[in-house]
């Protein structure tokens, strides 16, 4: 039963850490959530391969070892700054600077472009 827990933890990290590569920060957040609530891993340090490459991803971005609560929190933040910048787009434009508008609406899809801010940009209709 113990191990059958440690594989089904390892495996529901795994399917976080893969949400956030793909920059899918909605899912993120419920995942998180339902991993807080299914398991009661109070560190929720994420057991990552030593050596692999999202270990030395997030040894190098983080500093530090990644848990459930901070990728939680990136998602978040990501989503945010989505929202803020999709939003500064729009007032770019109505004021008719062009240019920024390009380069606040470029970042905000390079961040979260499966965001449903992102979706429903007025840029993205044809």
């Amino acid at each position: 039963m113990g191990t059958s827990q440690l594989t089904a933890k390892a495996e529901f990290q795994a399917l976080i850490i893969q949400f956030a590569l793909q920059r899918r920060f909605e899912h993120v957040v419920l995942a998180c959530r339902f991993y807080r609530h299914i398991f009661s891993d109070p560190s929720g340090i994420l057991s990552l391969k030593e050596g692999s490459d999202a270990e030395k991803m997030f040894a190098s971005t983080l500093g530090t070892s990644p848990t459930i609560s901070g990728l939680d929190a990136f998602a978040n933040e990501a989503i945010r700054d989505v929202d803020e910048a999709v939003q500064a787009f729009d007032n770019l434009l109505e004021r008719g600077d062009l240019a920024s508008g390009s380069k606040r609406i470029s970042e905000a899809f390079m961040v979260g472009e499966y965001l449903p801010a992102c979706a429903a940009c007025p840029c993205r209709r044809s």
